[in-house]
């Protein structure tokens, strides 16, 4: 024997009612509590930003290899690129405070171009400006072109 089902003809709009009205409930309450919950950060806090008081400047060893680590680069062309180590603030893992710049070149036998010790000059001028950095303090790693840039 089958048991007699009476059906509804407007259930799946009650259906849909109470699907609205749950998933709003729902919404309302995260909202709520996102506001009185405290943001907790996902990454641990850096320490504080290095005091910079030293730029070294060095060119690119050979074209295709590991370049290290450095805050800023000037490409043949005079364009100055800055690194996700500098936006961050992040030290230099050989001295804390130090600025590195890196002079890129396809060819490391040939001196920097004009281009470059403009661009290097200008950034060198702003950087000692801007953290109060002595002459003394500028580190140039290549020969006499770059140190007459700065």
């Amino acid at each position: 024997m089958r048991a007699q089902i009476k059906t509804d003809p407007n259930r799946h709009y009650k259906t849909l009612i109470a699907l609205v009205l749950s998933m709003t409930c729902v919404t309302l309450f995260l909202f709520w509590l996102a506001n009185v919950t405290p943001v907790t950060p996902l990454r641990g806090k850096v320490g504080a930003a290095p005091t910079w008081d030293r730029i070294s400047v060095r060119a690119e060893k050979e074209p295709g290899t590991e370049r290290g680590f450095f805050h800023f680069r000037i490409d043949e062309q005079g364009r100055l690129f800055q690194t996700n180590a500098w936006k961050g603030g992040v030290p230099s893992p050989v001295r804390r405070g130090t600025i590195h710049i890196l002079l890129s070149n396809d060819n490391p036998l040939n001196p920097p171009t004009v281009e470059q010790t403009h661009t290097l000059s200008r950034t060198i001028k702003e950087l000692r400006t801007r953290f109060k950095i002595g002459v003394d303090q500028v580190l140039v790693d290549r020969g006499e072109q770059v140190a007459r840039a700065g």
